[in-house]
């Protein structure tokens, strides 16, 4: 069974710096109470590939999770290096615009079929939207916290 999972966030538009940090690492997993039957907690990792694109956009870009949107785009090829001598100016527009990401992933019968299943994130962006399977099922507002 395919669970697409998609995350959806606005930049928080007083971040200072050029890497306001995006990063996003998650993770199913089963919550003590149902884990009577099996002594090991399941983990299943959401990191490594995804895809990126600028909400109201139709082109989707590769992104690497944990990252930030700054580095997705320079490894696109959509903004200069913002470190290099003045281009920091050229590259503001992007902490003002909405980002949206991505990920298609398939989940073990043994996982799916669970009663509670939990989604963890480490580390996402301070105003964050999460979707699975087109639905919403949470939102963040502060990035330093596990949500």
């Amino acid at each position: 069974m395919a669970l697409p999972i998609r995350k959806k966030w606005r930049m928080h538009r007083s971040a200072r710096g050029i890497l306001a940090a995006l990063t996003l690492a998650g993770i199913l997993a089963i919550p003590p109470f149902l884990r009577a039957e099996s002594a090991a907690l399941i983990k299943f990792p959401l990191d490594g590939d995804w895809q990126f694109r600028q909400v109201g956009q139709e082109a989707w870009h590769p992104a690497r999770v944990p990252g930030c949107v700054h580095l997705d785009l320079m490894a696109a090829g959509l903004i200069p290096d913002p470190f290099y001598r003045d281009n920091e100016l050229r590259v503001q527009w992007i902490e003002k615009e909405d980002w949206e990401y991505r990920k298609e992933f398939t989940v073990a019968f043994s996982v799916s079929s669970k009663a509670h299943v939990e989604l963890v994130a480490q580390g996402l962006d301070t105003f964050a939207a999460i979707f699975l399977n087109g639905q919403k099922v949470g939102e963040t507002d502060n990035m330093f916290r596990r949500w």
